[in-house]
């Protein structure tokens, strides 16, 4: 218990770098950028913008870079790894519940009390991606995070495990299955059904399938971890 409290403490203390450095390095400066454009560019439509992304992205990063930047000190510390994966899984949950949270309250402030800041700017609400209820949408943001942080941790434990040489195996395959599944939709021609499935999808349920490769990432990403070196 003691170690695994270690493990928490060590992440708290990046909380710049778990919690604001998204807003300030990308959300923000995208957000007055666009707030700028919109003064001086009125329409009747509005401004749609993807600069939201950025923080999803971030999450993506985190999880690539989190691994080389902690695991080999947590280790020269003599912590077990369990106590690092499990310490790191539940802060990585956490950060993704509160940025979730704050996206979505954007997202209210933005469409329901200011009409787009004033500006018909729509930057935290967007079509297709809230047009559920609250807590939908805020499904919908952090399963996205939450998604995107393990697919990031588990290939940095793939390197930290096998180095550069199973990242080129690991991309390898992954490409090779991407063109194995790629023929058979051509081949007996079911793109249409795929395309039309998506289309027939409400953007929460499309989301929800992320839960698949999240369930497949947390063991993975254990596993690696428990015969990686540092």
């Amino acid at each position: 218990m003691n170690s695994l409290k270690s493990i928490l403490h060590l992440h708290a203390k990046d909380w710049f770098y778990w919690l604001l450095a998204p807003w300030v390095m990308i959300v923000l400066p995208s957000f007055t950028v666009n707030m700028i454009i919109s003064l001086f560019a009125r329409t009747d439509t509005g401004i749609y913008t993807g600069g939201l992304a950025g923080i999803f992205i971030y999450m993506l990063i985190v999880g690539i870079i989190l691994v080389s930047r902690t695991f080999p000190f947590v280790l020269g510390f003599g912590r077990r790894r369990v106590d690092y994966f499990v310490g790191t899984a539940l802060v990585a949950f956490a950060v993704c519940l509160i940025e979730a949270l704050v996206v979505l309250l954007l997202s209210v402030i933005e469409y329901y009390l200011t009409n787009g800041w004033f500006l018909r700017l729509h930057f935290f609400h967007l079509p297709f991606l809230n047009d559920g209820s609250l807590l939908a949408q805020g499904w919908i943001y952090f399963i996205s995070m939450v998604f995107l942080f393990f697919l990031g941790f588990t290939i940095a434990c793939l390197y930290q495990r096998t180095g550069r040489n199973g990242m080129l195996i690991g991309g390898g395959l992954a490409l090779l299955l991407g063109t194995i599944g790629s023929y058979i939709c051509t081949y007996y021609g079911l793109w249409f059904n795929v395309f039309t499935w998506m289309v027939d999808q409400k953007a929460v349920g499309l989301a929800s399938w992320l839960l698949l490769p999240v369930a497949l990432c947390l063991p993975a990403s254990y596993l690696l971890l428990r015969k990686a070196t540092i």
